[in-house]
């Protein structure tokens, strides 16, 4: 997210990354030449899904579950290369949350050691951000109302 190097407004911070290219960043992960191919096969068949951005991946109704696991572990990543309590850690945190979220919403899986109950005090910490855009705050939602539906059971 070079852009907040630039700038301390989350608005735009979420924003560009919603809208940056998945293989520009997830591309740039290390991991192993099995995880590598996976990754290589989850950018292609996400090519031929038409899911080219973050803002693809997370609204698309058949993310490949291997990007979105890609896209927790990057940003979980980059958690730890930014500043505490920054903009830039909060937005990354953010779409970190998202990566597990839509997992859970698309295909009912927990890609996270996070708990159920970790998982919902964050959707509720973070939804109550006046910076979180519509979109997600829409899917933050719907995850939410997915992981107290499984709680239930």
């Amino acid at each position: 997210m070079d852009l907040g190097r630039e700038t301390q407004d989350p608005i735009a911070l979420q924003q560009h990354q919603m809208d940056s290219p998945l293989y520009f960043d997830l591309g740039t992960l290390t991991v192993s030449e099995l995880e590598r191919r996976k990754m290589t096969e989850s950018f292609v068949a996400a090519t031929r899904s038409s899911i080219k951005t973050f803002r693809d991946l997370f609204t698309h109704r058949n993310p490949p579950l291997e990007l979105l696991k890609v896209s927790q572990k990057f940003f979980k990543h980059r958690l730890a290369l930014e500043q505490h309590d920054s903009i830039n850690q909060k937005v990354s945190y953010l779409f970190y949350l998202m990566s597990i979220v839509v997992a859970r919403i698309r295909y009912g899986v927990n890609i996270s050691k996070l708990t159920n109950q970790q998982q919902l005090q964050t959707i509720d910490s973070i939804v109550k951000q006046p910076w979180v855009e519509g979109q997600i705050r829409e899917l933050l939602a719907e995850g939410r109302r997915r992981i107290s539906s499984e709680l239930g059971r």
